[in-house]
């Protein structure tokens, strides 16, 4: 969906090659890849509000490696995180 490249595809799915929103909001990266996310999202400037359907059945070290190789791609430099880090994560976005 965000393509192999991390550009995103089109108007729809938004890029996670230096994406400001990996940057910006990275804790919330688990909880997306975890729960989805219906919202819309501000990224680099642009408005993107197509959903993304959860992946819950994903154990918690898919997680958090899926997490951590986003944030390292693309010559992105998010923060990785801990399974420790990413439970809690996942723990906190699921009581909002």
């Amino acid at each position: 969906c965000h393509s192999s490249d991390g550009q995103g595809f089109k108007n729809m799915y938004p890029p996670l090659a230096q994406s400001d929103y990996l940057t910006k909001k990275s804790e919330q990266l688990s909880c997306i890849i975890y729960y989805g996310i219906e919202d819309s999202i501000l990224v680099n400037g642009k408005w993107y509000n197509q959903r993304m359907l959860g992946l819950p059945n994903l154990k918690i070290h898919e997680v958090r490696d899926i997490v951590n190789y986003i944030s390292l791609a693309w010559e992105n430099t998010a923060p990785t995180y801990t399974i420790k880090q990413t439970q809690k994560q996942l723990s906190d976005c699921k009581s909002d």
